[in-house]
């Protein structure tokens, strides 16, 4: 099988910040999926148009090397809200996301889910628009489907607001609706390790601000192990912070 499909679809799916699972979704099985980014598969025509479609690319693309991929419209756009996100700076977001608005209507289905998401995270730090915000991604998480990368991403965002709020009932009854989730995160894939340290970085800090001391050292330090485990430093610092405060009150 030709080592230029394995890889390019490989590729292309964490690109689009796409599960194998949600990949599959109404195309195949999951498990072909993971045979064909491991060079033991070779799919029929029918299912490689089905995929090229989905990817939004030809389907010489994964064949010819001198062919280049169409990417999500996003693409830059993520990569700088990423970078915005991690340093809370909610102004420049709001801006570069007006910038993109416009272009809802051409974008695929997953981006507008993800400019939706981040219209949200402007309402409710820029706009002082706070209930309406947390309204719109609960209405988001009704239509995805649970097994979505964004579901989580979306829930993530709530935590995040419930925390602001304080409101510790809706913390808490949004984190064990997808605790159960985290146990199926494929911890090699440098996306879905991420927005599974997310999660649990906010659990650590309801947690600490909940004053349940001995628990949230405990659960900061096994997320602070699962970093150390594959060697990742995203919020790491952050951890650690959380590890000093809460031990702090501990003593």
């Amino acid at each position: 099988m030709s080592t230029l499909l394995a890889t390019r679809l490989k590729s292309k799916r964490l690109e689009l910040g796409l599960s194998q699972k949600e990949l599959a979704e109404g195309v195949c099985e999951q498990g072909q999926i993971s045979r064909m980014e491991k060079g033991k598969y070779m799919p029929g025509s029918d299912l490689l148009y089905s995929l090229s479609k989905k990817m939004n690319v030809t389907m010489n693309y994964f064949f010819d090397d001198s062919v280049l991929g169409e990417t999500s419209k996003l693409v830059q756009f993520k990569e700088l809200v990423e970078s915005f996100l991690v340093k809370r700076e909610y102004d420049s977001l709001k801006y570069l996301y007006s910038l993109e608005i416009d272009k809802w209507h051409r974008l695929s289905l997953s981006d507008q889910n993800y400019l939706e998401w981040i219209g949200a995270i402007v309402s409710f730090h820029c706009d002082n628009k706070r209930e309406e915000a947390i309204i719109k991604l609960e209405q988001m998480l009704v239509r995805l489907n649970k097994d979505e990368l964004m579901y989580l991403r979306i829930s993530n965002t709530l935590l995040d607001f419930f925390l602001e709020e304080k409101n510790n009932d809706e913390f808490e009854k949004c984190y064990q609706a997808i605790i159960s989730k985290l146990q199926n995160i494929d911890f090699t894939h440098t996306i879905e390790l991420k927005i599974y340290i997310k999660i649990r970085y906010n659990f650590c800090r309801y947690l600490w601000k909940s004053f349940q001391i001995e628990k949230g050292i405990e659960e900061t330090l096994d997320v602070i192990e699962k970093c150390n485990e594959y060697s990742c430093s995203y919020l790491l610092a952050d951890l650690y912070c959380i590890l000093a405060n809460i031990s702090e009150d501990f003593f």
